[in-house]
């Protein structure tokens, strides 16, 4: 495989500035693109070179334009697109257009995108390699008569979820029969509007789970590694409002079933680049939820920045995989010591809600503090803010 000496990112904002940075540190030439709204954008001085995409289109769809990403990098001689996360990260006709056009795509490979695109499909791919997962339907719902069959069965609360969601929209828990049919109508017009499908598909809701996600990486060698985990359970609508890394109040044995679960999960279809499994926990019983492309930026903070982005750029050129897990991490983490920690928000714009979550968890609010003393881990001013 072809040397990696340029790579565009099809993405904007701190996630484009997060790889610039690494690819910076690797020597390799960095390429922007940007909207005509982003003309201003931090992201498109921090890079090499920057063009603008989607011209004469909104904003989102800018981003959205493959057939201009593409383009862009044939123009400027570019070895690599990579996607970021968000946007078209989960997008498999992008990495499939790179594919055809001789351009590496630093991602997972076509059929892996596929695979774990669809919910329905990620939920048959870990029936295969014998993990538990969530009860649920099949397939998706064709009618509302197998809805009530299902509700019937499994017993209340249950969740319905559009197949190809994400980002908590076109989901709706329902907990009694005479919400059923209004939050399945509700359901379908949101996941048509969202994601262009109106398929949807049920499970049994776990009520206030704890949501842990565990960081893997895989070579084309075969090799498949966990980079630890991390706890999402502080929501909004279904959406992550704050992360922490190590994962709080989780016992050693249950963490390590966890990531030993991703870990075979991901090594039964042979997957390859960086990824992300999801598991909701109950007690000591744990679900899969769904596998995806990586977040990196918490994961990144407790390992090797550095480390990382080589590891991902060498995987793409067919390079064995090291293991960038560092040694400070790993005891750390295995002690269950929390100094070494990271705390990443999400929607910065809601201060007093997650204030309001906070008080109402007492051992994140003490993680908070913990790592208040350890400034060398923490960015003191993005948490301080929450405390007044």
């Amino acid at each position: 495989m072809k040397k990696i000496r340029s790579v565009l990112v099809a993405n904007r904002g701190e996630i484009a500035i997060r790889v610039f940075r690494a690819c910076n540190e690797l020597g390799i030439r960095t390429v922007a693109i940007y909207s005509k709204e982003d003309s201003l954008s931090l992201h498109r001085f921090r890079a090499d070179e920057s063009y603008l995409v989607g011209e004469g289109k909104k904003p989102v769809d800018a981003y959205l334009d493959i057939e201009d990403i593409i383009r862009i990098a044939h123009e400027h001689d570019v070895d690599a697109i990579h996607p970021g996360y968000g946007f078209l990260s989960e997008n498999a006709d992008l990495a499939k257009r790179c594919e055809e056009e001789g351009i590496i795509f630093i991602g997972p490979k076509v059929e892996h995108l596929i695979m774990f695109g669809d919910k329905i499909n990620a939920r048959i791919q870990a029936k295969k390699a014998g993990i538990q997962y969530i009860p649920g339907s099949d397939g998706p719902v064709m009618n509302y008569a197998e809805v009530e069959k299902f509700a019937k069965q499994v017993g209340f609360p249950i969740m319905l979820k559009a197949v190809n969601g994400g980002g908590g929209r076109g989901m709706r828990m329902v907990d009694r029969m005479a919400d059923l049919r209004d939050a399945y109508d509700r359901a379908k017009s949101e996941a048509k509007l969202a994601f262009g499908s109106d398929e949807i598909y049920l499970e049994k809701c776990i009520v206030n789970p704890k949501h842990v996600e565990v960081q893997i990486m895989g070579d084309e060698h075969g090799n498949v590694i966990h980079l630890f985990e991390r706890d999402c359970s502080i929501q909004r609508r279904h959406q992550k409002v704050v992360e922490t890394a190590p994962a709080s109040a989780l016992p050693v044995e249950l963490r390590q079933k966890i990531c030993n679960a991703a870990l075979k999960l991901m090594k039964n279809v042979h997957y390859v680049n960086a990824g992300t499994v999801e598991f909701l926990s109950e007690r000591i019983r744990s679900g899969i939820l769904n596998a995806k492309k990586i977040e990196c930026s918490l994961k990144l903070s407790i390992l090797s920045l550095s480390a990382m982005k080589a590891e991902e750029s060498n995987i793409c050129k067919a390079a064995q995989l090291n293991d960038v897990r560092t040694e400070k991490a790993v005891r750390l983490i295995r002690a269950g010591c929390f100094n070494c920690g990271k705390i990443r928000f999400f929607c910065a714009d809601i201060f007093d809600d997650i204030k309001a979550m906070i008080r109402k968890c007492k051992d994140i609010f003490e993680i908070f503090r913990c790592m208040l003393q350890s400034h060398k881990y923490v960015e003191k001013e993005r948490i301080m803010s929450f405390f007044k």
